[in-house]
């Protein structure tokens, strides 16, 4: 599945990436926006990656003048009760940002959720002080349901997180 979005090209995501990923995530303006632990290496990328592959979890990456400058991974909620609830992660490199690349990874996340994953629904958390994150999902759709406070342990402190969702409408 390749999607491009001006020069944006997104892709499903591959073991390979991993080094390419990783980059991403070693910078604080990146890592401080979500729930990955700074300074990861290579090793634990290529090993996620390869699980997402053997688990056909899907993932996908973004490039910007080939280079891969976001990552975004769906969850899917297993519970037998929940199967209809998605979820997701998305990274964007801090050289790319502002630049339409979360926006292209996320649509094409909405997309495969609702459209091939039969999902009724997609939920995210954001940290409350990421205004831009914040303001892109809203942009896409989301709406804030609620705050839980002190919910994320991050830099040192606590912190609240927002969480959004976006349902699907059935035409």
């Amino acid at each position: 599945m390749v999607e491009d979005m001006q020069e944006i090209k997104i892709r499903h995501g591959e073991p390979e990436d991993a080094p390419a990923i990783q980059r991403l995530y070693t910078h604080p303006d990146l890592y401080i926006c979500t729930c990955q632990f700074p300074y990861p290496s290579v090793t634990l990328w290529k090993k996620r990656l390869t699980e997402f592959a053997e688990q056909n979890i899907p993932h996908f990456t973004a490039t910007l003048d080939d280079q891969i400058a976001g990552h975004l991974c769906l969850i899917i909620d297993n519970h037998p009760r929940r199967r209809h609830i998605v979820s997701f992660g998305v990274g964007v490199g801090a050289e790319y940002s502002g630049k339409g690349v979360g926006r292209a990874l996320i649509n094409v996340a909405i997309d495969y959720a609702f459209q091939w994953l039969a999902a009724t629904r997609i939920e995210l958390e954001v940290y409350a002080d990421n205004e831009r994150g914040i303001h892109l999902y809203e942009s896409l759709g989301f709406e804030v349901e609620g705050v839980r406070r002190k919910a994320a342990f991050r830099d040192g402190k606590y912190c609240d997180v927002v969480m959004m969702s976006r349902l699907r409408t059935i035409e």
